[in-house]
């Protein structure tokens, strides 16, 4: 047989159906989306994925990691979804705390996908809690790739172990208007086996609201993601996918919408807040939403003029309530560069200025204080400053305007950042393309 036919045999027998490499079963076009995790709480972790019906159903097992026993998901739900394919969503519960869990799909014989997740920490776990946190990445070009790429070696490096457990995605995961097309290539296709080995936890960005309407809760950007909003992760239920909340061990996790729904002193997100701050009982909080309140990357935060008038507002109204609560980081994208705080607490106001200048930080501090500056390690105890880290270099062209004066740390290389929490201490990693590890800062709570 000529070398040419052997191929063309090759591409029929693919082309055909299913095809296996490594002991594994990959699907054609008709799974667009291999399964993925979400929703890792408590004892349970949901497996979704999306592709058109079979028959046999599919079949959803898991077992705790070099255990020979399998156990079948107590429920497995089937959705409409886009066109010919369904939405497929398995639960699984029972789960053994802080365990390494195994999971995989499968139809008849053939393998959809598998993957291995550490289950949520308990509340007083000792263990570290780490979390990958990126913004603006969704390109689908080489910078988004290599992002990925330095996340996925350091993170195998680190001496505390190579599992990451969630994935903090702060909005704009699928430019340019967050379709379904877009959210497959730029999102689903590029994190395919991170995603099935961690749970994303998003915050709904600009480009997404493109396509996705977070008042009535529908579009690709809410077919993607199962959020919580009945309090089932812990917190308060905010009754909306759009903003929630949600825990894993030390921490508290608040996820906010600065892209599609209002922020006002009397809006419902911000009713919510109120009541969700006063009921966490978490050693550290952590927010993440899009629009940066202090930024001068290719965006500034000094201006009601840019956006819409969303950093300034998520600024003046929201950020006194968070500080207020004892928020201790508060993460945003938007602007697509690297910024980092110094430790923080009342700068809300200052208004707009001619020709976007920023006021420096003299006259910041007559409007509210400049803690600790220029330290890689902050003592800092419960409630007594904020820091605050602008995360929108994950795939998007970069760019700073300027220094804003409440940032210590300024960068335009594409990069991510790595969180490892435990009860008594918070390390944020920011890790370039390339692997470098160029800004490294730590929390610690005072001894009694």
């Amino acid at each position: 047989m000529s070398r040419f036919f052997a191929l063309l045999l090759l591409a029929l027998i693919l082309l055909a159906g299913v095809y296996r490499l490594d002991n594994r079963a990959y699907i054609p076009s008709d799974t667009p989306r291999k399964p993925y995790l979400q929703q890792v709480h408590d004892d349970v972790a949901l497996i979704c994925w999306r592709m058109t019906p079979r028959s046999p159903d599919p079949v959803v097992q898991w077992r705790k990691a070099d255990n020979e026993d399998w156990i079948g998901a107590t429920e497995v739900m089937k959705e409409d979804g886009p066109g010919p394919v369904f939405n497929y969503v398995a639960k699984l519960d029972q789960l053994p705390e802080q365990s390494p869990i195994e999971y995989r799909v499968l139809v008849a014989d053939t393998l959809l996908g598998s993957g291995t997740f550490r289950s949520a920490l308990g509340r007083e776990s000792d263990a570290a809690l780490k979390v990958w946190v990126l913004g603006d990445s969704g390109t689908g070009k080489r910078q988004q790739y290599g992002v990925l790429k330095a996340m996925s070696e350091h993170a195998s490096q680190t001496e505390i172990g190579s599992g990451i457990d969630l994935m903090l995605h702060v909005g704009d995961m699928a430019y340019n208007r967050g379709t379904e097309g877009e959210f497959n290539g730029r999102f689903f296709r590029p994190y395919a086996k991170m995603l099935a080995e961690l749970p994303c936890w998003p915050a709904i960005g600009n480009h997404e609201v493109k396509s996705s309407n977070a008042e009535t809760e529908t579009g690709p950007y809410f077919d993607a993601f199962i959020l919580p909003s009945n309090g089932e992760c812990g917190g308060e239920p905010s009754g909306t996918e759009a903003y929630y909340s949600f825990d894993n061990g030390p921490v508290h996790f608040i996820s906010l919408d600065s892209s599609g729904g209002k922020i006002t002193a009397d809006s419902p997100m911000v009713q919510w807040l109120k009541k969700d701050l006063r009921s966490h009982d978490r050693e550290w909080c952590i927010a993440y939403f899009h629009h940066p309140p202090y930024t001068l990357g290719t965006h500034t935060s000094q201006t009601a003029r840019d956006s819409y008038g969303r950093l300034v507002a998520i600024r003046e109204i929201v950020i006194p309530l968070l500080e207020a609560g004892g928020t201790d980081l508060i993460f945003a994208g938007h602007s697509h560069c690297y910024e980092r705080s110094a430790l923080i607490e009342g700068v809300y106001g200052y208004g707009e200025a001619p020709n976007h200048v920023v006021p420096g930080r003299e006259t910041l501090l007559k409007d509210g204080k400049i803690l600790q500056q220029k330290q890689d390690r902050y003592e800092v105890a419960k409630g007594a400053g904020t820091l605050y880290v602008v995360v929108g270099h994950g795939g998007a062209g970069v760019g700073l305007r300027g220094e804003h004066p409440v940032m210590d740390k300024f960068d335009e290389q594409h990069g991510s950042l790595l969180l490892t929490i435990d009860q008594n201490s918070l390390l944020l990693e920011n890790v370039v393309t390339g692997g470098e590890v160029n800004d490294r800062v730590t929390l610690v709570r005072p001894t009694p």
